[in-house]
């Protein structure tokens, strides 16, 4: 999920995915006390039930807080320092950045 508002809690992150199935694991990068440092927000939602995820990819332009989140589905959780990186191209309006996290999702998802 990119384009969180670097507002949100991890609390009202992980709320908002439960309400589309049950959640095993919730990653968010950055960790707290550097959300303000980057400006950018990702989250990696894990479901006990994988269809719950194309039930998420619904939410895709929701305000939540104060920014219309992308959720994106993902077969692997990457480091905190990519995930940043993900965060912030998919942030941007530069369509030559856009095309590489397509390329970067396309290999997470094969």
């Amino acid at each position: 999920v990119t384009n969180l508002s670097t507002k949100a809690s991890d609390k009202q992150i992980q709320e908002l995915f439960q309400q589309i199935g049950a959640v095993v694991h919730v990653e968010i990068f950055p960790k707290d006390k550097h959300r303000n440092k980057y400006g950018v927000l990702v989250a990696f939602i894990e479901y006990e039930h994988p269809s719950a995820v194309y039930i998420a990819q619904h939410l895709t332009s929701t305000v939540f807080i104060d920014k219309p989140i992308v959720v994106v589905p993902a077969t692997t959780i990457p480091s905190e320092y990519e995930a940043i990186q993900l965060a912030a191209a998919m942030s941007t309006n530069k369509m030559q950045e856009v095309n590489a996290i397509t390329g970067i999702v396309k290999q997470l998802v094969h």
